[in-house]
């Protein structure tokens, strides 16, 4: 992992582009909050009514966040759990006190867990193909298609959980430092049923978004903490 890592930061200091500034860390554990935009970013409520974005916005449960072209949104839960929206990304939240759900409906998402959640705590991000359960790691999620999604981690082990859509079988898959874990759900016209796919591969350097490798780059307790997993 730290070979990757050295090559992506190569990358982006060759691209130049450093547009993100480190997230705050202010929120109490109850506390969700809108910590940074950049660009055209749309929050609703519950109702569906867009809000006026103040700043450090606290999000409640049922908000969706959307971004427009070459626009960001940055979100912090209690100062260890960071949250970045790429461009072209729409999320929605589920909140229950301690237990928070994150649905990517589409575009993508980058997560960052820089402490262990509590035994009473959970972070789940959900797409139409999984549930990842994030507890102290580094990653994104990427929606690729209708009914695909990849999970992608750059730190530490997160578990996956699938569901077939025809017998209900749930699977839990393992997913590494350095793996990426593609999850599809296909239709058969043929037979009327759907069938879901799963396939775990090892990152490469060209796959990481730029909007990754920024976060890596404005946050060096990021590098550390991916070096030291390697």
């Amino acid at each position: 992992m730290k070979r990757l890592l050295t090559i992506l930061l190569c990358a982006v200091l060759l691209i130049g582009t450093l547009p993100m500034t480190a997230l705050a860390e202010e929120a109490t554990a109850a506390t969700m909050r809108l910590e940074q935009c950049e660009g055209t970013v749309t929050v609703k409520n519950a109702s569906g009514k867009t809000l006026k974005i103040t700043e450090k916005m606290r999000l409640y449960n049922g908000y969706e966040i959307s971004t427009a072209r070459k626009s960001y949104a940055y979100i912090s839960l209690d100062g260890t759990k960071a949250i970045k929206l790429d461009a072209s990304t729409k999320v929605s939240v589920t909140k229950a006190g301690k237990k928070l759900e994150i649905l990517v409906s589409s575009g993508k998402l980058l997560f960052d867990v820089s402490a262990p959640l509590d035994q009473d705590e959970s972070l789940d991000i959900r797409t139409s193909t999984s549930l990842t359960g994030v507890r102290g790691t580094i990653g994104y999620v990427e929606i690729t298609g209708p009914n695909e999604s990849m999970l992608t981690l750059l730190e530490g082990v997160t578990h996956v959980t699938t569901v077939d859509p025809v017998t209900g079988e749930v699977t839990v898959t393992e997913v590494t430092a350095g793996q990426q874990l593609t999850s599809v759900i296909t239709s058969s016209e043929e037979e009327e049923s759907e069938t879901i796919t799963l396939v775990v591969t090892n990152i490469e350097p060209e796959d990481i978004p730029g909007f990754v490798l920024t976060y890596i780059v404005e946050n060096p307790e990021v590098q550390e903490r991916i070096e030291e997993g390697d």
